[in-house]
């Protein structure tokens, strides 16, 4: 079901604070089989060496809420294979980036343990092993972390924990 996935393209880059932490924005598209665009979002908190990935379909853009909008194209597979091909191409740059995302509910959903979370979760545990990455679920905010293990330590996962709560959790 999710052995195929759309080529995609690295963009830019910019280079901004939030709050105390420096952080890098990884922009990147691809096109899926209807030759709708989507856009990707990476970012990157260097103090805490934790990449963040958001798509959305670039139709979408002007929409208040765009993560939100479902494309209702009947499409999740090779999409959602992108985004984890994104994702390792950038484990395979950085061995010891550990990664976080949000599933974030559809209009008229609870933000606690959303479709996408339940689908994403599934997915993270299969392709990114428990023997290199530890699984972290916050499902009553539909967040998940995955600290790398070559970067694991009781202080780096109170580190991003408090991380993650400010930027994602308790600042959403």
């Amino acid at each position: 079901m999710f052995d195929k996935s759309y080529s995609f393209k690295y963009k830019n880059y910019r280079k901004y604070k939030e709050g105390q932490t420096d952080v890098i924005e990884h922009s990147l598209t691809f096109f899926d089989k209807f030759n709708e665009k989507y856009i990707v979002r990476v970012e990157e908190y260097l103090e805490v060496n934790v990449f963040v990935v958001k798509f959305y379909l670039a139709r979408h853009k002007d929409k208040e809420n765009y993560y939100q909008a479902l494309t209702k194209l009947n499409n999740p597979s090779k999409v959602i294979n992108t985004i984890i091909e994104i994702m390792i191409d950038f484990y395979r740059k950085n061995p010891t980036a550990s990664f976080g995302f949000i599933g974030i509910n559809s209009e008229n959903e609870s933000t606690a343990n959303t479709k996408r979370y339940r689908l994403y979760k599934k997915l993270m545990e299969n392709f990114f092993p428990e023997n290199k990455f530890l699984h972290y679920p916050f499902t009553s905010k539909s967040a998940y972390l995955m600290l790398n293990r070559n970067n694991a330590s009781q202080e780096m996962l109170e580190k991003i924990e408090d991380f993650f709560n400010n930027i994602y959790i308790l600042g959403a």
